[in-house]
């Protein structure tokens, strides 16, 4: 696949104190290290021996090495490709990123070594949004677009020398905008700009989940805390209240912020169907009367009725 997709623009290593003025012009009209930092982003590795640079408008990658100022770093290799989206790079040099946004490709995640030579290529139903890779280069993340009609991402996280997914979760928080691998390769962490940073184990659970909600307890306004608690409460099948903590802070949360009468109902009807659910009778008949009495038409008559009879 990669012979197919990719020409390796650059495939010796430039001289160790090359400038970066006078690396030669066989990029394709970027000319130069510069021209790609001019044309698109940059990212660097966790101990900033390696950066890799990519121009969107190019469809060009290219693996800088060096610790110095922009005028003494080094091209690695180049590759030109067919629509990269996202790029992450080791503090080895290997590098992980997307490509193959085409109406005849479909997206696919790539692993290169220090040399530039494939060692990793999945299939995507989806694009990535972000990716990233371990210090070793040993293990890579990519956060993807949903695919199949639901609101959530999904994460994965691969070991590329064994071949093996350890982890394929969606994650509670939102979309990240930058994923990191810790060190010990037992969490990844998603990044965002006004919202913190949240810790997953490799098993999809989130370890910060108190602050998580703090976040939204802070920041969300009472139609976001009301949708996330419907949206939790329908999620979850579990017969025990204790499962349903988190739901029922957000929904009393959305109340307590302020809702329309009809919104207002509904947040008590949720914490009806709680109740019911684990089998609380009196919480879940008083919860279930202030949604009628707010709204008619809340849905609850039936369930009322038939939890008064049995009390």
């Amino acid at each position: 696949m990669l012979k197919k997709l990719f020409r390796l623009i650059l495939g010796e290593r430039s001289e160790a104190n090359q400038p970066t003025e006078n690396f030669p012009s066989r990029f394709d009209g970027v000319g130069s290290v510069q021209g790609y930092i001019s044309a698109g982003h940059l990212v660097r590795s966790t101990a900033l021996k390696y950066s890799a640079v990519l121009s969107k408008n190019e469809n060009k990658i290219a693996v800088l090495e060096g610790i110095g100022g922009w005028d003494n770093k080094t091209m690695k290799y180049g590759f030109k490709c067919i629509g990269p989206m996202e790029v992450a790079v080791s503090d080895v040099g290997s590098l992980v990123f997307t490509h193959g946004v085409s109406a005849t490709l479909s997206p696919r995640l790539v692993v290169t070594d220090s040399e530039g030579k494939e060692i990793f290529d999945r299939k995507c139903s989806s694009l990535a949004m972000c990716v990233a890779i371990s210090a070793d280069g040993r293990l890579v993340a990519a956060q993807f677009a949903a695919s199949d009609g639901n609101d959530c991402t999904k994460c994965i996280v691969i070991d590329v020398i064994r071949k093996q997914v350890l982890a394929d979760f969606r994650p509670k928080t939102y979309p990240a905008m930058r994923l990191e691998l810790t060190p010990d390769g037992k969490a990844l962490i998603m990044h965002y700009y006004n919202a913190g940073s949240y810790r997953y184990g490799l098993d999809g659970v989130l370890q910060d989940e108190q602050l998580w909600l703090t976040f939204r307890l802070n920041n969300w306004d009472s139609s976001e805390l009301l949708r996330n608690g419907v949206q939790l409460t329908q999620e979850n099948e579990s017969t025990t209240l204790s499962d349903y903590r988190e739901a029922i802070t957000l929904l009393e949360a959305a109340i307590n912020k302020g809702l329309p009468s009809k919104d207002q109902a509904k947040a008590f009807k949720q914490l009806g169907i709680i109740h019911e659910r684990c089998e609380q009778v009196a919480p879940a008949i008083m919860n279930y009367e202030k949604a009628l009495t707010l709204s008619e038409s809340s849905g609850v008559k039936g369930a009322l009725s038939r939890l008064k009879k049995s009390a």
